[in-house]
């Protein structure tokens, strides 16, 4: 699992996964039925993530990080390109509109 403390999880719209974010700079996915981790650590640019949040339409998950910055990836963790900066502290809170 993960090298350090999770700092939030959202459940996928497949009813079958949750993926979770640490302070140890990782996202990862898991089986709900079973446990287990799916697949390797999604790793992005960036310190602790403090957030995540599940996009309406299911596909596209956002993490806040430590350092400011927040960044999308898919739920099959690819990251989408561009990282928005600009905090100059924690994101602690996300929300899709």
């Amino acid at each position: 699992g993960h090298q350090n403390s999770i700092g939030d999880s959202v459940f996928l719209h497949d009813n079958v996964h949750i993926v979770s974010g640490s302070s140890d700079g990782t996202i990862r996915k898991w089986d709900c039925d079973t446990g287990l981790l799916v697949g390797e650590p999604w790793k992005g640019r960036g310190r602790s993530i403090r957030t995540l949040a599940l996009s309406p339409d299911g596909r596209t998950i956002a993490c806040g990080r430590e350092d400011g910055s927040v960044q999308r990836w898919n739920t099959d963790g690819e990251m989408i390109e561009g990282v928005w900066t600009g905090h100059s502290g924690n994101v602690r809170s996300l929300s899709w509109s």
